[in-house]
């Protein structure tokens, strides 16, 4: 988990600021690539949002946060600002689960109504 300089964010729908992000790309290519993937975190809590997002009360947020699934991003080396912790094996696992499942390599029934709910 990272703190992370998102600004400028180039449209509305997009997340920005510096916010906490986590690390998605595994440690051999942090090591030699100059870009990372990350989901970004936020304090706009939306309760029962899973696989979108996941709630978090971590000891290093400031406040309790979503990990927003559906915002995963590529982002330069250079918006790394400060290493602020981890997260444990099994909710890294988690994660990956969703956002297989977001990208559609994984479960593909299913999510549309989910995602359908939430928009009302």
């Amino acid at each position: 988990m990272w703190l992370v300089d998102l600004k400028p964010n180039t449209r509305a729908d997009e997340i920005g600021k510096t916010r906490p992000a986590l690390i998605m790309q595994c440690d051999e290519l942090n090591e030699t690539l100059n870009n990372t993937v990350i989901l970004p975190f936020s304090t706009v809590i939306v309760d029962n949002a899973e696989p979108l997002r996941i709630n978090y009360d971590l000891k290093y947020l400031k406040e309790n946060s979503d990990t927003i699934i559906t915002q995963i991003k590529t982002i330069s080396n250079t918006r790394l600002l400060k290493k602020l912790g981890s997260i444990s094996a099994s909710e890294m696992s988690k994660i990956s689960q969703y956002v297989q499942i977001i990208l559609c390599l994984k479960w593909r029934g299913g999510l549309l109504p989910f995602i359908l709910k939430t928009k009302k």
